[in-house]
């Protein structure tokens, strides 16, 4: 029974601090509260008087101390979710207050008994969102914490299904399904008329969600990908939509990535091979596709290119990482992209508020990646006309002309870009 507490408390306390969180209503239905360890002492207490914040708190922090003593640490932790939550209601309070049930929320997590390392995260992620942390001394302790479930989690993932992983999903029948989903959150940004960005004002993401496909890509192939897509020649057709989701994607990649001024960009370089790889991805798709199609993706794509070169240059973010700060998240595990954003999203104040944002925000779609910013000709500096950025322009064009004829198996718009990087 107190593990479905555990459970229940879990659901209904976390849907309502995300209420809460986000500044909507609650709902009537979102305040019946579910049957609750120490529900009875509870009604006792308000029967005796005691209303005050602090003192339900204290009231709850004793009747959690005793499960974990008796060992009935999923009770424990269905009235810890229930603390948590009552903070999230709580318009101000003291640091008596905070460090009580920062003490509690030590006590679950330190406790070796209780090994759901899902549930000990997100009750790390939702103290992180609640809590203060600049003041509570017990930072140290739930970061620490966090980090370690972190890896418990991600090495019980490969251990119970290690075919489930980068190469294994290579392999699965709905690969091209997936990588288009994948991608459309990128033309969904990208998929607009470029030139129209002359004149305004406001940046665009352009690299949102290719890095999980393009460490997929790379992880499992050369820089030849026809075998990528051999084993799905056969249903190649029902995809049709998704190759063109899938290309549209990849062309805008090749775009941002070529025009990205390697010298000053905030983010570590993207190698020359990388764009190679994703130039061998496209058009081993575009070869799926029937020419009309295919001319159409390209010339688009060719179009664009010459608008962004024309009349957009890339630059970095006004606020440069703290180099330290992004070594030492670094060193906790985190990717350099995901450091330089915690770093940049917390102005720099320090590592353990980047490290706290890190915490709160690492179950972002973009948490990890590039930080590539497009903005208009009125930006401070311009974009350097590099040799790579001339090679796909002129791959483009040639790869646009390789469709105004029938397709055949002769690439040579793919060589000619191989010899002049």
């Amino acid at each position: 029974r107190s593990k479905n507490a555990c459970v229940d408390a879990l659901q209904y306390f976390s849907f309502q601090i995300e209420t809460v969180m986000s500044g909507n209503p609650i709902t009537d239905s979102a305040l019946v509260l579910p049957p609750m360890p120490g529900g009875l002492i509870m009604q006792l207490a308000n029967i005796l008087g005691v209303n005050s914040p602090f003192k339900t708190l204290l009231v709850k922090k004793i009747m959690l101390m005793g499960a974990l003593r008796k060992s009935l640490v999923h009770a424990a932790v269905a009235i810890c979710y229930s603390m948590l939550a009552d903070a999230a209601f709580a318009n101000d309070y003291t640091d008596s207050y905070r460090s009580e049930l920062m003490g509690c929320v030590d006590a679950i997590l330190l406790d070796r008994t209780y090994i759901d390392s899902f549930i000990k995260q997100d009750i790390c992620i939702q103290t992180v969102k609640l809590i203060s942390v600049s003041s509570t001394s017990s930072l140290d302790t739930l970061l620490e914490t966090f980090y370690n479930l972190e890896y418990e989690s991600l090495m019980t993932y490969w251990e119970q299904a290690p075919s489930e992983g980068v190469r294994g999903a290579l392999h699965d029948s709905n690969f091209l399904e997936r990588v288009a989903n994948q991608a459309r959150g990128l033309t969904a940004t990208n998929d607009q008329d470029v030139s129209s960005l002359s004149g305004k004002s406001k940046n665009v993401f352009t690299n949102g969600g290719m890095g999980c496909l393009f460490h997929e890509i790379k992880e499992a192939t050369s820089t030849d990908l026809l075998p990528l897509l051999s084993s799905f020649r056969g249903g190649i057709a029902p995809n049709a939509s998704n190759l063109e989701v899938i290309c549209r994607a990849v062309l805008s990649w090749i775009s941002s990535a070529a025009l990205m001024d390697q010298k000053s960009a905030t983010d570590s370089n993207l190698p020359d091979y990388n764009i190679i790889v994703m130039i061998e991805l496209v058009s081993c798709c575009l070869r799926e596709l029937d020419n009309d199609t295919s001319f159409a993706i390209v010339n688009r794509a060719v179009k664009a290119f010459e608008s962004l070169q024309q009349g957009s240059s890339l630059t970095i973010t006004q606020i440069q990482p703290d180099h330290a700060i992004v070594e030492r998240l670094n060193g906790r595990g985190y990717g350099w992209n995901a450091s330089r954003r915690a770093a940049i999203m917390t102005k720099n104040q320090g590592y353990s508020e980047a490290l706290a944002w890190a915490v709160s925000h690492f179950q972002d779609d973009d948490f990890d990646s590039p930080l590539y910013f497009l903005q208009n000709e009125s930006a401070p500096r311009r974009i350097e006309k590099s040799m790579v950025v001339e090679n796909i322009k002129k791959l483009l064009v040639a790869m646009r002309a390789s469709f105004r004829r029938p397709s055949t198996n002769h690439r040579p718009f793919l060589t000619d870009a191989k010899g002049d990087f």
